[in-house]
């Protein structure tokens, strides 16, 4: 099954709830960036430890990114490691969204998976990056577990995360809001991009820096607007909230920023429409 990223067309915040960020967005599907997920018998997992990853069929290569040749943590690597029993993967994170999803859902659910499955990650989306790669992984995991066991996806989708509604909702664009749970269909232009990746950014830091002079967006002119009149009539500034603290905290995102390329979340990605 095919994660697919996404970039943020234009990232505003609204407001502070519960000590959360709210926000207005618009999210865009990149159908030719994607992480590839399945299943197979747990009894298989261990085969495929340390196992060069095959050619990958997402055509959408990133400018800045490479492939690890060891294992390290939060890196894409050229590999197959066994992380767990239930988890072979090209990458590994301290932060595990998988067991988020699996605390959420039935509990006979989560041992037949257990006890019977392993989960392959194939990863091509580079993290910390802003395309949405773990909240689009979650979102896979969840429709992998549905097809074992029906159960309301929608519903675990909004308890898993921000973000992973979206893509739950196999939508091509929406505008996103609130604590990104709110998802509304939105008929854009079709278009095709072209991204770079600057550095690793946080997106909890980012916020935070945010959170130190904020100032919020308080109406919905750039919700109703298509792709190519937010992009061609507004600065990267003006369509991202999060350009600014990003610059601040990860001083080589101004090179980018200087070049009119527009911020991706909360960074390190940056994107222009291909000419």
């Amino acid at each position: 099954m095919k994660a697919f990223a996404k970039i943020n067309i234009f990232l505003k915040i609204t407001g502070k709830k519960d000590n959360y960020h709210q926000l207005i967005s618009r999210f865009y599907r990149i159908d030719n960036l994607y992480d590839e997920l399945y299943f197979i018998p747990k009894s298989e997992a261990r085969n495929l430890d340390k196992t060069l990853i095959p050619n990958s069929n997402s055509l959408l290569k990133i400018n800045g990114i490479t492939y690890e040749n060891e294992f390290k943590q939060d890196v894409l690597m050229d590999k197959f490691y066994l992380i767990n029993d239930n988890l072979v993967s090209n990458f590994y994170s301290k932060s595990d969204i998988f067991s988020k999803v699996l605390s959420l859902v039935d509990e006979n659910l989560k041992q037949e998976f257990q006890n019977n499955f392993a989960l392959v990650l194939h990863k091509n989306i580079p993290t910390f990056a802003g395309l949405g790669g773990a909240s689009s992984n979650a979102a896979c995991f969840i429709k992998l577990l549905n097809d074992i066991k029906p159960f309301d996806t929608k519903a675990i989708a909004r308890l898993s995360g921000a973000d992973v509604s979206f893509f739950e909702s196999g939508l091509k664009s929406a505008n996103v809001s609130g604590y990104g749970e709110i998802i509304d269909d939105f008929s854009d232009d079709l278009c095709d991009f072209s991204l770079e990746f600057s550095t690793p950014c946080s997106t909890k830091d980012v916020f935070s820096e945010f959170a130190k002079e904020p100032k919020y967006y308080t109406n919905d002119e750039l919700s109703k607007l298509k792709i190519k009149e937010l992009l061609n009539n507004f600065t990267n500034y003006d369509l991202n909230d999060l350009l600014k603290p990003c610059n601040a905290l990860y001083s080589i995102t101004l090179d980018y920023a200087n070049k009119g390329l527009f911020l991706s979340g909360s960074g390190g990605s940056f994107f222009k429409l291909k000419s």
